[in-house]
Order: structure tokens, then sequence, then C-alpha cells
């Protein structure tokens, strides 16, 4: 029997514990102090030399059809910061969207 996608959340969160603390930063890419919405560029890439392992990501106005959401952030550079954020973080085989 093949595991819900809950089960699976859970079960890999688990297996990261080993690894410590899981850092995350709401909107991470995307309200950086440069202000120019480069997704290159982070807050928390400046003072820690990493970016974080969990990136949160604000949905509302999704709901409502808007394409941007309660920050201003376009839905689709959402999408794209995102996925950016799993190509830099991908060798760490440890990362995590909260959407």
């Amino acid at each position: 029997m093949q595991k819900s996608p809950a089960d699976q959340l859970i079960e890999r969160l688990q297996q990261l514990r080993k690894y410590g603390i899981m850092f995350g930063h709401q909107d991470a890419l995307s309200m950086e102090q440069h202000g120019n919405g480069s997704m290159e560029e982070s807050d928390v890439n400046d003072v820690c030399g990493d970016y974080p392992a969990v990136l949160g990501c604000e949905l509302g106005g999704l709901e409502l059809g808007n394409e941007k959401n309660l920050d201003g952030v376009p839905f689709d550079k959402m999408r794209q910061q995102i996925i950016e954020h799993y190509k830099k973080r991908r060798h760490h085989h440890h990362q995590l969207a909260s959407l």
C-alpha cells in the first residue's frame, strides 16, 4: 500500500531530525534588503553564507484568482523562486518549501 503524501512528509521530517534544526525564512527570496527582487540575493545568504533550508511562501490571494499574493509577490515569480531554492540547496539533500 502506497503511503499518503502526509505520511511521506512526516517520515521525511523524522529522517531530517538527525541533521539538526532546519532554519526557515518567510519570503526569503522576495523581501530581501536589496529591494531589487533578485533571486540571487537573500538576507539570510548575506548573513549566514547559505540559503535557508525552509522557504516560506504566502499564498493569500491565490484563492481569489489574484496574480500576486498579499505581500505583492507575483505567484509566477514565487513558483520560480521555489524551483531555484531547490536547485541552490540540492547538494544539502534537506530542504522544504512551506506554502
